[in-house]
């Protein structure tokens, strides 16, 4: 009987939401038990199962780049409950080399799946897995964004350090992020800070010491989701363009500050009011 073991397989593709017909390099190592098992018959099928979502085919760029010596590879769509493709090698013997790495083509989803595994199985003539890998890690698919740049007015802090070293922490604390998700209904996890920009735009030198006043700007990105969520830009852009949404925001970013640390020592801030132009959403390319 033969003994499987996670055969050494790796995954190599441009991870680029809703990108159709990106290379799909596929290398792996059969096992030398595995090996001894095709040799009389010189002959083995590779099924290719790609993650949900994914569709691998053969394409026109379907390539055979490493074999053993004298082997030739025909690559067929199979569309099964087993794999997308099979690549069938004829006139293989694994002697000098145990290594193949296959070119073909790949659709990626616009949104990552929960289970990110590719399965790789090679079987003999007969039918009989030889060897196989089902959890071959795909690549992480960054999701599609929205970003949204908001501007607070912050009047009569100290200096423009201590309101640089209080946007930081607000950050750190998810005061900003957790405000919008807030909002716009959706997950907070979906929604980071991307960059911050604090500007003095006056300063004021009193017998006590000196205040001033600057221009707070914080980018979000917001990641997009498929249609069943809430984050859509058909759902998002209507509740950013309502005439309510910076008073929620205000609201929301009160309660938030409120439940952080930031109400307590040094990181006090006077007055945040959300000024013309208060937002400007940049809906994705």
């Amino acid at each position: 009987k033969l003994s499987l073991r996670a055969m050494p397989t790796s995954v190599f593709y441009a991870a680029s939401a809703g990108e159709l017909g990106v290379s799909l390099v596929v290398n792996f190592t059969i096992g030398s038990a595995a090996a001894a098992t095709i040799f009389d018959a010189a002959l083995c099928y590779v099924l290719v199962q790609a993650p949900e979502g994914y569709a691998a085919s053969c394409g026109s760029v379907f390539r055979a780049i490493t074999l053993p010596e004298g082997a030739a590879a025909q690559c067929f769509d199979e569309r099964s409950a087993d794999a997308d493709l099979i690549v069938k090698l004829t006139s293989v013997r694994f002697t000098t080399t145990y290594d193949v790495v296959l070119a073909m083509s790949l659709d990626v989803p616009e949104t990552m799946p929960d289970t990110n595994h590719f399965q790789i199985t090679v079987r003999r003539d007969t039918n009989v897995t030889a060897d196989a890998n089902t959890q071959v890690q795909g690549k992480t698919i960054p999701a599609t964004i929205m970003r949204l740049e908001v501007f607070w007015l912050v009047e009569e802090a100290e200096s423009l350090s201590w309101v640089e070293l209080w946007v930081a922490a607000a950050v750190e604390s998810r005061v900003f992020q957790d405000a919008l998700a807030t909002v716009l209904e959706v997950q907070n996890t979906t929604v980071t800070v991307q960059d911050t920009d604090v500007v003095t735009i006056s300063e004021r030198r009193l017998q006590a010491g000196s205040s001033v006043n600057t221009n707070v700007s914080v980018t979000f990105s917001i990641d997009l989701l498929d249609d069943s969520s809430s984050n859509t830009e058909d759902v998002l852009l209507p509740k950013i363009a309502a005439s309510g949404f910076l008073m929620h925001l205000s609201a929301a970013f009160a309660s938030r500050l409120a439940a952080s640390s930031l109400q307590a020592g040094r990181f006090i801030i006077p007055d945040i009011y959300p000024r013309p132009p208060a937002c400007l959403a940049t809906p994705p390319q």
